[in-house]
């Protein structure tokens, strides 16, 4: 019919209705409540024992292995790194967890299909765990190569890094999950 205006829906993001408007807010209130618990969670002994050492433990070997391919004869006992003379405790805040309580946190309040969520936390724990390898290696490397450096690698550029790629991993997850609900493939 000639002359009729278009009819926006009450969901449209032009007209500013209210749903659109609270998904931010709802985003940011769920992303701190799960960064609490996630942080709380760190300070139980079970998921300490459970899932913290073991991955550490898991962080640690894995960057032996990847150091030796750089030529280092890296070895790993436990949470700890070493090459020759250099030894490298792997602690907490040095094998991604931090990270991964960041990601999974701002994952789990993106406002999707808890399946596209579910998938996220695997493909961003796999990210996260592969980032801090290279994160482990570099530093291991450092501390063999550049010991007076290492520092400057370990606290501010990795430390600093390790949160980047996780809002980027972040990023680059919630843009294909935006993409595909939009159907552009």
């Amino acid at each position: 019919m000639i002359g009729k205006a278009p009819v926006l829906h009450a969901t449209s993001p032009m007209r500013g209705t209210s749903r659109f408007r609270e998904l931010p807010l709802r985003f940011i209130l769920l992303f701190v409540l799960y960064l609490l618990v996630g942080n709380f969670s760190l300070a139980m002994p079970i998921v300490d024992h459970k899932f913290i050492e073991p991955w550490t433990k898991a962080n640690a070997s894995a960057a032996a292995g990847l150091s030796r391919l750089f030529g280092t004869q890296a070895r790993a006992s436990g949470m700890t790194l070493m090459a020759g003379s250099v030894s490298l405790g792997v602690k907490k805040g040095c094998n991604g967890v931090e990270a991964l309580i960041i990601l999974a946190s701002a994952i789990l309040a993106f406002p999707e299909r808890w399946s596209r969520r579910l998938l996220g936390l695997l493909l961003g724990s796999i990210a996260i765990f592969g980032f801090n390898l290279l994160r482990l290696v570099n530093l291991l490397l450092v501390a063999v190569h550049f010991p007076a450096q290492l520092e400057l690698f370990h606290i501010y550029i990795w430390q600093t890094l390790i949160v980047l790629i996780a809002f980027g991993v972040f990023l680059l997850w919630g843009t294909l999950v935006a993409s595909r609900s939009r159907g552009i493939q």
